[in-house]
């Protein structure tokens, strides 16, 4: 039979079945992963701004406790330290558990992006060679090996950034006990593990950078509509069409269709 191309190119209609059967539909990893880290950063933010309220009062509890020279009243002050450290958690759980995953998301989707374009311009020993890199050194290695103009570096935005965001990731998926010396110091897992909002999204910002610049320095584009995040909000991305040289979004469902209930 022949193929779409074929049959275009000779003025036969394309056959009925050929975008059903043939046009290949793939999950649009690194949006997914890119749109619900923007999604975590926005509600970790709000829930550490409510923790740092929480903090405060935690902080005034620890400061009479350790100011009260009443044997009786100390005590009776550290138990309420204590309560307030549990009263804390489910804040404290949600802030971490958000930000956490984010910067693990992040990662995710820089690493899909490049790991896409790689498996389109790479073979042999070049691609071995960069399925055995970290997410940074895949960064590193892959625009000189494409002879782009654009050449990330590590003394440099955004893959400084980037590298950061590599380095708090790591804390997660290769985990050790965090712990510390006692209740009066539970503010220290937010610096132990560098959650600030200031973070999170330096850490957003690079992983739109490098893919902003990678694909206009391969393509001449600003890379995919799901970096913006309005149109990722009209449009979120699941699925994607064609290689990473020329993705195409599926259209939406048309307005009409969707009043009429379709």
């Amino acid at each position: 039979m022949a193929t779409f191309k074929e049959r275009t190119a000779s003025g036969d209609s394309a056959p009925r079945d050929y975008f059903g059967d043939h046009l290949s539909v793939q999950l649009d990893a690194p949006g997914l992963f890119y749109v619900e880290a923007h999604n975590r950063i926005r509600r970790g933010s709000e829930k550490l701004a409510q923790l740092q309220q929480e903090l405060l009062k935690h902080r005034r509890r620890v400061e009479r406790a350790r100011t009260n020279s009443d044997e009786d009243a100390q005590e009776s002050a550290w138990v309420d330290v204590v309560q307030g450290v549990g009263s804390l958690e489910p804040t404290y759980g949600r802030t971490i558990s958000e930000l956490l995953v984010a910067d693990v998301l992040l990662v995710a989707a820089a690493e899909a992006y490049i790991n896409a374009i790689a498996n389109y311009v790479l073979v042999g020993a070049e691609a071995d060679h960069f399925d055995k890199l970290t997410p940074v050194g895949k960064w590193l290695f892959l625009p000189p090996i494409m002879k782009l103009k654009w050449r990330p570096s590590l003394s440099n935005q955004p893959l400084q950034h980037f590298a950061a965001l590599v380095a708090r990731r790591n804390r997660v998926i290769h985990p050790k006990i965090i712990r510390v010396k006692g209740v009066a110091e539970v503010e220290d897992f937010l610096n132990t593990l560098r959650l600030d909002t200031k973070s999170a999204t330096d850490g957003a910002l690079a992983v739109k950078s490098l893919i902003q610049k990678i694909s206009m320095s391969w393509r001449g584009s600003n890379g995919p509509d799901w970096l913006d995040e309005e149109r990722a909000g009209k449009h979120p991305p699941c699925f994607v069409c064609g290689g990473p040289e020329s993705p195409m979004r599926l259209g939406r469902i048309s307005a009409r269709r969707k009043r009429a209930g379709v």
